[in-house]
């Protein structure tokens, strides 16, 4: 049995083009990953389910060319012993009573008595419900609808009840109740169905109509309102059809019973999805199924429906022999979407069994037209129609060939088709009429408006399954009058349908855009066409020449047939006698009359393309040339010539002539006043790929079969006729009444083109395979120079890129450039030796594409490839076959007449036409290497024309008005002849004579240059032939020998310009060596004190002027904290590498493992997982909330920058419809040159008032440096001891007064010690016009209450996160309820995390490794901090006061101040080091060494809470990390309990954190989470000091190389367990965690006994130190998206139909879905409101059925390409026809890079300004 599994929507389906039968048959994820595809490198492509219904076909043998070995459906799976694989054989097929041979009768009819009790009840129900038609609004409306029957009727019980329910029997009985219906569509939104409802039903909340219109898009129908008045309920109705929704109104109790027939139709799918047990324990899931259809298959008569009149005939459909199957599907349009797609499900499953599918697929037959007219004409939600499982039935090929063989179904079809195309109703049609009467003009109008319904189009993917079917074909060949005759008659309906004629004197008015629909029609008949012809591959030599002969006579009488009716459209196709100059000196043999005389003229048909309509579209004549495609077989068509004679078959390549002809002159624009609408039809008809295989080459090839079963003279008489060159190609007059000049030669090119394609391309003829076709494409597209796999694709028919063979041939003749970069991507580059089979006129060239390869070619010459001129001849493939006479063109003397006279015009121009001398060149070579004695016979013709010399052709020429072409002179050439001569070589040397013109050619000092190779290589290869002309083209060659003097001459020019040359050269060096000495000194200065220009005025910045540098300030949640007591998380840490700064690869890094640049840097470890083993991102609620600054590094003048808002404003106030990518609400805008984003103006470091250090000049107070700008500051060498001394001292000397400054700078209400300047309020607060008045130039003001407006801005929006991450913490300083934030924590602190986040893992020391961008970023953020403090700081003395502040923050015994009464291991420890590097930065060493162990004793606390689940962390340790970790802390354990027990703990009581870890780990554990202070103490001190006050120490470890680098005493020497301890830091650690007991000894309470989440209890939160990666995906996409198939929605708990996964946490959101919305702002989607509490103002989505990246920002975004590749190096968007997709390491590193820098708001915002964005971005 099949597997049978149906898709849900964004599943991956797999289709293998080795294996399948076609494209329909496919596989899901499961079947696929246990089959032999993978295994054995199958030719894969997959794509994503859509809502068709499709199901997977593994198992059923007609689906696949071979057995799949899968485990689960296959006989021979691939991993059973070969014994067992051996004795499976190919079940053949059953029918239904034999499937249930093995069940008990008594078992097989309760169960089909069952059944057909539940099909009746569906049937009767369905059949009596309503039709969904809109209320028709009357008088009677109410009336009618209570005369509605009900089936209340007909259960007496319930009528019974109701009367039983009134009190007395003189009250009348209770009215029945009727309930109004809103029904779903796909048109309207849920916001337009919620406020309707709100509208009319008043007594719901927006949340009640949100659910309520949630509920009718699942249901597909929901009750408005329940009551008894029945017009109280019509006039809702009446409000809610005004947006068009339909809402009926019918009897409650029928809504009831109805209902239960749903549920009764979910019940049935789930009994067809059983399986029934036997007496043996074994099952087969198959008698279910079969019982089933069984049941179905019973006979049911719809009364109404038999007697009813017949508009179908009944042998196409009778109503009175329906079975229940055939009733339900007629009644698919009377139910709901609910009950719609569990009747799908129904017939799916029990399509599993082939057995039931066939006899489904019959019925379906026996009712499709039924079916059809439903779903075209009535169907309200076609989407969720029954008739969309064609595909799985029609498709399959024993059932195809039972429809169409034994049922005859294609005549249905057929009758079915030209009832909705070719019909003469002007207005909509209700219902079908079959068969349908032909229309009165025998052709189908355009204007059909079924025409326009994508819908109608199914019904030929119908046709092209059943016809697929190979038996289908053998008939198609055994009957072939029958089939050819229908399909001819029916396509002569569209033969030259939508005709277009030459607008002439003026523009056309009104572009109409039939053309559209009129295209996609006549495309799927071309399909059809194709498809037919290709039947007869396999037909014998007669078979076939019966069948062209039918073809070929039906399509003359279905042409005289639309001439007679329509004459002005379709002239009839008569044939009139034409003169041809050549023919008077070489006549032809008189056929007409059978005698010997000579005839000087041809028969052609008459007609002219620039003045009668022409149409693209003639699918009578795409069949006959598919069909003639099999003509290689036949060795002539002599049996042809009786039925079809040469008149017939001009008469058939007639309208493909016309076709070419209309295509030359759109391109040379004769018919530009037809507009743009004719151009893009001649797109579609020759370059479009999906059109141009069955339109234009199938046109190509009938012009071939013309030329080569006609005489040459008629062809090419034809050919000038219709392209209208007869005088000019005859030598009468180079004046046209149609084209101009330049259109002349355009015309004459393009004629010559054409016979140059027609002459060459024989592939279709020569009957190659499929791969040298295929191989004969990817040459000449790759030959224009490398692609892309997509852009390849793109160029080549559809057939050929699905066909297996197309990699393997790709393979052969290109070299694959593999993608290198984040932005590249994979080229493929053809091979140097297949240059050689590049043929510049090849049939799907375009001018350009010719151009370009010939130019290519001429390239690879020059570079010394051997690349002939000409390629050799293939027509000699063809004697043979009846293509043979095609090489006899090159014998007439027409075509030497029109070669003569077009390169005659062409030599005689200024400049020669390139193309028109290049492609009669090429015919003049080629018809040598063809026919050469004769072609050379022809081209050597003395007396081509002799009218010039002649009183006639005067006369003619004067009573024309016409001008006689020129004719050159007779050559010098001829002058140097040998002695020998002949006479040959002396009518080679006349003027009249092809070769005379070649000789002159080459002799043509400026205009032979680039012809003269070819022009000698053809007269070399006509002397072959001719051996008297070899003396012309010895002279020819001659002159190339000895120089003549106008080359002297130009050689000696040529040496003078060289000399002038050199003699200004060296003139311009000196005078650049004299500037630079002038110059020099002035250049050193600007080196010094310059900064650059400003970017917007371009003027030099300095000193002299107030200027600033642009920063971005954005709310970030990137810093990752440790989830608390949970093994995990530290598990997770000590897997993280000790040396941040070196590389070491992953020890099990498979996905990066084949790209050799992903070892760069080392990678995180962390991944978590849920309960299906899906891979997760770090959780969203483990974040810290802060702001991070970032600069482009651009500056400009701070006036520039005012008047740079002032126009952003105006652009803002001119452009309302757009979305801008800057918002001014924010104090946003984009750098003008970068286009990144920002919102402050920070001054330059040193340059600024700002940054005057003036005040800070301490150094008489404390022990302290001058005040030194930052990057220069010379840290304090005095040892930590005499510095606390000397800090101790000042301290003591401060007098009260000094106090109370401190009051009124610190904070005093929570005593954290935290600087009031540099809090900012977690609430909006008013602008201060005057911050700074007074103190800072005016300029410099406005940068600063910038600075302050932002921050305050920021603080408000990010107030409610950082509460959140207060109450989580017992690390909190500021207090649980404070909403204040702190600036040096949350955006200086937070900005160098940041910077440390983002080089962990990268090869370089982090002092090092910063930008200087970087460093002026946070340089300027010291900097704004001392204005800051300088506002409230005017004096010395108030400095000093803010200095004393830190220090009696950082000594644990002067916690008794009110300042600092908090304790010090609540605060952040780098923010306190931040507040040193503005108020004593030469201390900062100092500060570091004492924060150092502030984070230490913090870390321990962290580590020593009890955890929830105490385990041994899983996580493998290095053995080089814990050695390590081991000298820097060889007491661990030591050392942390004694630190934990100064708050009270006595070991015993509990079980530590840490208890699980060994000595080794806990110094891992101890390392890793103190690492990030010293990396980040690192930066900030080369910030400040410079990178010389950071060297680099070599040390075993990143570890111990910090401390030494920083002169931090290392742990062993602070805090030794048997040596004497450093009194000091002894007494601070003391000190400092008594001060904290309170805080910190409620972490050792006993844990609840339930437990709970970590946040119910009081925990420290510690800062996680890993490395930093995006969520983990997996190495192929197939198994992400299987993965994320059973994910459901957090929100709503559903599987969401479209959906996005975070890239940061992992969470699967529901995208841009109604149900997720925001309910307060129903515009903001899931992934927004996701954002604000996972990346902050960042949102990083994967949109995985897409295969795209979703960067949010704000309320902006964007999209960027997927981080997966196919094997072709491209991104597939949209996952169609894709191949197999793998992680490219190199794009998902730079995605993480952005990542980490807080660079995707620049991504976005450069996006957003370089297009239109139309903005709705907060919906996704």
């Amino acid at each position: 049995m099949a597997c049978g599994h149906v898709f849900r929507k964004g599943e991956p389906i797999f289709r293998c083009h080795e294996c399948s039968f076609d494209d329909t048959c496919v596989q899901c994820a499961m079947c696929f990953r246990h089959s032999i595809h993978a295994r054995e490198d199958h030719d894969v492509v997959f794509s994503v389910a859509d809502e068709g219904g499709a199901c997977c076909d593994c198992g059923d043998e007609e689906a696949w060319n071979r057995d799949l070995g899968c485990e689960f459906h296959s006989l021979c799976p691939h991993n059973a012993p070969e014994h067992e694989g051996g004795e499976q054989v190919p079940r053949g097929e059953q029918t239904l009573d034999e499937i249930l041979g093995i069940v008990p009768e008594n078992v097989q009819q309760d169960l089909g008595e069952f059944v057909a009790l539940l099909s009746a009840f569906l049937l009767e129900t369905f059949l009596h419900a309503p039709k969904q038609t809109q209320l028709v609004m009357g008088p009677d409306v109410v009336d009618s609808i209570k005369r509605q029957p009900s089936f209340e009727n007909a259960f007496p019980a319930k009528g019974k009840a109701r009367l039983d329910m009134s009190d007395g029997a003189e009250r009348d009985p209770q009215p029945p109740l009727f309930v109004a219906l809103l029904w779903n569509d796909e048109k309207h939104s849920f916001n337009e169905v919620s406020d309707k409802i709100l509208e009319v039903c008043t007594n719901m909340t927006p949340k009640d109509a949100r659910n309520f219109a949630e509920a009718v898009d699942r249901h597909g129908r929901q009750v408005v309102a329940m009551s008894d008045d029945v017009r109280r309920l019509v006039l809702m109705a009446r409000r809610i059809g005004v947006i068009y929704l339909l809402v009926t109104v019918q009897h409650a109790f029928d809504y009831y019973v109805e209902e239960v027939a749903g549920c009764v139709l979910e019940f049935l799918m789930e009994l067809a999805s059983c399986s029934l047990y036997s007496a043996d324990a074994t099952s087969d899931g198959r008698m279910i199924k079969a019982q089933i259809t069984k049941t179905l298959l019973r006979p049911w008569l719809v009364p109404e429906w038999a007697e009813a009149p017949a508009a179908i005939r009944r042998d196409l459909f009778d109503p009175t022999r329906l079975c229940i199957l055939d009733t339900l599907l007629l009644l698919d349009t009377k139910m709901w979407k609910g009950a719609r797609l569990q009747m799908r499900h129904l017939l799916m499953d029990l399509l599993a069994c082939r057995e039931a599918k066939r006899q489904i697929a019959l019925r379906f037959g026996a009712v499709y037209p039924k079916l059809v007219e439903a779903f075209i004409l009535h169907d309200r939600e076609p989407e969720h129609s029954i008739y969309h499982m064609t595909v799985q039935l029609f498709s399959v090929p024993s059932i195809a060939t039972q429809l169409v063989v034994e049922r005859q179904f294609l005549v249905v079809l057929l009758y079915v088709l030209q009832a909705l195309f070719a019909n003469d109703n002007e207005t909509r049609i209700t219902s079908l009429v079959l068969p349908a009467p032909l229309p009165a003009r025998g052709q189908a109008s355009p204007d059909t408006a079924l025409l326009r319904q994508q819908k109608c189009y199914h019904i030929f993917y119908d046709i092209r399954y059943l016809l697929g079917a190979r038996d289908v074909q053998l008939d198609i060949v055994k009957h072939a009058e029958m089939y050819l005759g229908m399909w001819l008659e029916f396509f002569a309906l569209f033969h030259g349908m939508a005709p277009d004629k030459r607008a002439v004197h003026a523009h056309v008015e009104f572009e109409s855009e039939l053309w559209i629909q009129v295209f996609h029609i006549n495309s799927h008949l071309g399909r059809i066409a194709k498809l037919l012809g290709e039947a007869f591959a396999g037909a014998d030599n007669a078979r076939l020449c019966e069948a062209i002969g039918f073809i070929g006579t039906t399509i003359l009488r279905h042409m005289a047939r639309l001439s007679a009716l329509d004459p002005a459209t379709h002239p009839p196709l008569t044939m009139r006698p034409m003169k041809l100059p050549a023919l008077e000196h070489a006549p032809l043999q008189d056929t007409r009359s059978g005698t010997e005389a000579k005839r000087h003229d041809v028969d052609v048909v008459p007609f002219s393309v620039s003045s009668q309509p022409v149409s693209f579209h003639h699918p009578m004549h795409w069949l006959l040339a598919e069909t003639l495609k099999h003509l290689h077989k036949v060795q002539s068509i002599d049996a042809l010539l009786p039925v079809l004679n040469e008149d017939d078959w001009l008469r058939l390549m007639e309208h493909p002539v016309r076709v070419a002809v209309k295509l030359a002159q759109i391109r040379c624009n004769v018919w530009v006043r037809n507009g743009f609408a004719i151009r893009s039809q001649a797109y579609h008809y020759r370059d479009s790929m999906w059109m141009r295989d069955i339109m234009y080459d199938q046109d190509l090839f009938l012009q071939q079969c013309g030329m080569a079963f006609t005489t040459p003279e008629r062809f090419l008489a034809t050919l000038l006729d219709r392209f209208e060159l007869v005088d000019f190609l005859s030598g009468r007059s180079a004046q046209h009444n149609v084209y101009d000049a330049q259109q002349l030669v355009f015309m004459t090119e393009e004629l010559f083109l054409l016979l140059t394609v027609l002459l060459n391309e024989v592939s279709v003829m020569a009957h190659w395979p499929i791969e040298a076709q295929v191989r004969h494409e990817l040459i000449h597209y790759l030959a224009l120079g490398p692609c892309t796999y997509s852009d390849l694709t793109k160029q080549i028919p559809e057939r050929y890129t699905d066909h297996g063979c197309f990699d393997h041939e790709l393979a052969r003749v290109a070299h694959f450039r593999k993608p290198d970069g984040s932005a590249d991507h994979g080229l493929y580059e053809l091979r140097p030796a297949y240059l050689a089979d590049v043929q510049p006129f090849f049939h799907h060239y375009s001018r350009n594409q010719r151009e370009q390869a010939e130019q290519v070619l001429a390239e690879k010459r020059q570079q010394g490839c051997t690349l002939p001129l000409y390629q050799s001849s293939q027509l000699h493939v063809l004697a043979t076959t009846p293509f043979s006479g095609l090489a006899h063109v090159f014998t007439s003397p027409v075509m030497a007449d029109m070669l003569f006279y077009a390169l005659s015009y062409a030599i005689s121009q200024p400049e020669p036409p390139d193309t028109l001398m290049n492609v009669t060149l090429h015919l003049i070579a080629q018809g040598i290497e063809e026919c050469g004695r004769e072609f050379v016979a022809n081209i050597l013709m003395p007396e081509r024309t002799s009218r010039d010399a002649s009183s006639e052709t005067d006369e003619r020429a004067e009573s024309a008005h016409e001008v006689p072409v020129h004719t050159p002179d007779p050559i010098s050439a001829t002058k140097g002849a040998t002695e020998g001569a002949t006479a040959a070589a002396s009518a080679a040397s006349s003027p009249r004579t092809l070769v005379a013109l070649l000789v002159q050619l080459s002799q043509h000092s400026q205009q032979a240059a680039a012809y003269k190779p070819k022009v000698t290589y053809i007269l070399e290869k006509a002397a072959v032939w001719a051996p008297d002309t070899a003396g012309l083209v010895q002279h020819v060659q001659k002159p190339t020998e000895q120089p003549t003097d106008d080359d002297a001459r130009r050689k000696a020019a040529r040496a003078r310009q060289t000399a002038i040359l050199q003699k200004f050269s060296a003139q311009q060096q000196s005078l650049l060596a004299e500037l630079e000495d002038e110059l020099g000194s002035d250049d050193d200065d600007d080196t010094e004190q310059g900064y650059g220009p400003c970017i917007l005025c371009q003027e030099r910045l300095d000193s002299g002027s107030s200027f600033g540098t642009l920063v971005h300030v954005q709310h970030s949640r990137l810093v990752r904290t440790s989830v608390p007591r949970t093994s995990e998380a530290l598990s997770d840490v000590l897997a993280t590498p000790l040396n941040l700064d070196r590389v070491r690869a992953a020890p099990h890094d498979d996905i990066h493992s084949s790209h050799g640049s992903s070892r760069d840097r080392m990678r995180g470890q962390y991944t978590r997982t849920d309960e299906r083993g899906s891979q997760l991102g770090y959780p969203a609620p483990a974040h810290v909330t802060g702001l991070v600054a970032v600069s482009c590094g651009h500056s400009m003048h701070v006036s520039c920058f005012h008047t740079y808002l002032q126009s952003t404003e105006q652009r803002h106030a001119f452009q309302v419809a757009r979305n801008h990518p800057e918002d001014l609400s924010r104090f946003e805008y984009v750098c003008p040159l970068c286009k990144s984003l920002g919102n402050l103006l920070l001054p330059e470091p040193g340059v600024s008032s700002l940054g005057s250090q003036a005040l800070w000049d301490t150094s008489h107070a404390i022990p302290s440096s001058p005040a030194q700008s930052l990057g220069h500051v010379h840290l304090s060498p005095a040892p930590l001891s005499e510095w606390v001394r000397s800090v101790n001292i000042a301290i003591l000397k401060s007098t009260p007064a000094d106090s109370a400054v401190l009051t009124d700078h610190q904070d005093m209400v929570h005593g954290t010690g935290c600087f009031v300047p540099w809090l900012v309020s977690g609430s909006a607060q008013p602008h201060n016009p005057d911050l700074g008045a007074g103190i800072f130039g005016a300029e410099e003001c406005h940068m600063l209450q910038r600075y302050t407006n932002v921050l305050q801005l920021l603080s408000d929006e990010t107030a409610h996160s950082r509460l959140q991450e207060r109450h989580a913490t017992v690390l909190d300083a500021l207090g649980s309820n404070n909403t204040a934030m702190y600036v040096p924590d949350s955006l200086v602190a937070y900005t160098i995390a940041q910077l440390d986040i983002a080089q962990r893992g990268m090869p370089q020391p982090i002092a090092h490794s910063l930008s200087a961008t970087q460093v002026r970023v946070v340089q300027m953020l010291l900097e704004s901090l001392g204005a800051s403090a300088r506002l409230v700081a005017h004096h010395v003395q108030d400095a000093h006061m803010l200095q004393q502040g830190l220090y009696k923050r950082l000594l644990p015994h002067w916690a008794s101040e009110p300042a600092v009464r908090s304790p010090l291991l609540l605060r952040h420890a780098l923010g306190v080091l931040v507040e040193a590097a503005v108020l004593v930065p030469d201390q900062l060493r100092h500060v570091a060494t004492l924060m150092f162990y502030v984070n230490l004793v913090q870390c321990v606390f962290g580590l020593a809470q009890p955890m929830m689940k105490p385990t041994k962390p899983a996580s493998p340790v290095d053995s080089s990390d814990l050695d390590a970790a081991l000298r820097i802390f060889p007491h661990a354990r030591w050392l942390v309990t004694s630190i934990v027990s100064l708050v009270g703990y006595v070991r015993g009581n509990m079980t530590l954190g840490f208890d699980q870890l060994s000595d080794g780990e806990l110094a891992k554990a101890l390392c890793s989470y103190t690492l990030p202070f010293l990396r980040r103490a690192a930066i900030l001190m080369r910030v400040v000091a410079g990178e010389q006050a950071v060297p680099v120490v070599d040390a075993d470890s990143e570890y111990e190389s910090l401390l030494a680098s920083l002169q931090i005493i290392p742990p062993t020497e602070a805090l030794p367990v048997h040596s004497q301890p450093n009194a000091l830091l002894t007494m601070l650690v003391e000190g400092w965690t008594k001060h904290a007991y309170v805080h910190l000894a409620p972490l050792f309470r006993p844990l609840p006994i339930q437990q709970g989440p970590a946040q119910s209890v009081d925990s420290l939160v510690l800062e996680h130190p890993h490395i930093y990666e995006l969520l983990p995906l997996p190495r192929d996409l197939t198994i992400l998206l299987q993965q994320t198939q059973d994910r459901t929605c957090r929100r709503c708990g559903t599987l969401p139909p479209t959906f996005s996964l975070c890239l940061l946490c992992g969470e699967v959101l529901c995208e841009q879905s109604y149900c997720c919305s925001d309910p307060d702002d129903e515009a903001h989607g899931e992934c927004h409101q996701h954002m604000k509490q996972c990346g902050g103002s960042l949102g990083l989505h994967f949109r995985i059925s897409n295969n795209a990246i979703v960067i949010l920002y704000q309320e902006n975004g964007t999209f960027s390409s997927s981080p997966y590749l196919n094997s072709h190096g491209e991104v597939d968007r949209y996952l169609l026809k894709s191949r197999p997709q793998r992680l490219h390491p190199q794009r998902y590193d730079e995605l993480r890079k952005q990542w980490l820098l807080h660079g995707l708001a620049n991504v976005v915002t450069r996006r957003i300004e370089s297009t239109l964005d139309t903005g709705g971005w907060i919906t996704f």
